[in-house]
């Protein structure tokens, strides 16, 4: 409580003291209870009534303030723009892998996806059956096949050409030679999602 408002109620008594204080700093339940049960007089209701109603004012002003920062630190975090994908024609989704911290797989990728509402898809067994409601067949003549431009690392052969390429704005991939929850990603490399008949 503010020195001016301990100056005016020092001569209440403790419990007038201790209502104030609660009247001041709680909701309007505790308005009730002092105009109801505490021995007030018209002229002591109405200071707490006034600095109970400019202590709401001050708090709305301030979650008014928080509620407008959250959403511009959110934005500012950087934490949204991670998972970015270009989805087209429910026949295709690239994406180059961002800076990524620790092991991420192209299904953890994708799960950021989900997470920022720019696809759906289903898995199987390791394999990604649809991609925003676009399925693989019972006969699986149409099939989701992914290629990336990340052929070996480490040692590791994760695309080969053999099996299959896709040609993307200059770039060609292979088709990978993992499922996407072992397919990793690897920052600067190019990864897609295709829906195309395997008579290709």
């Amino acid at each position: 409580m503010c020195r001016g408002c301990c100056t005016y109620t020092a001569g209440f008594g403790i419990y007038k003291v201790i209502f104030a204080k609660i009247c001041v700093f709680l909701p309007n339940l505790y308005i009730y209870i002092c105009i109801k049960f505490a021995p007030y007089n018209d002229t002591e209701l109405n200071f707490i009534k006034e600095k109970f109603i400019v202590k709401r004012l001050i708090f709305a002003a301030c979650a008014a303030v928080l509620a407008a920062a959250v959403p511009l630190a959110a934005c500012n975090s950087g934490e949204a723009s991670l998972y970015k994908a270009e989805v087209s024609d429910g026949e295709l989704v690239v994406f180059v892998a961002p800076e990524v911290s620790g092991d991420m797989s192209v299904k953890d990728y994708f799960d950021g996806l989900v997470e920022e509402g720019v696809l759906t898809y289903t898995i199987a067994d390791g394999m990604v059956t649809s991609i925003n409601g676009v399925q693989n067949p019972a006969d699986y003549s149409y099939c989701w096949m992914f290629y990336s431009d990340l052929i070996e690392l480490d040692g590791v052969i994760y695309s080969n050409a053999e099996w299959g390429t896709y040609d993307h704005e200059g770039k060609t991939l292979a088709s990978c030679a993992y499922g996407v929850e072992e397919m990793p990603v690897v920052e600067g490399y190019t990864y897609a999602a295709v829906y195309q008949s395997l008579s290709y």
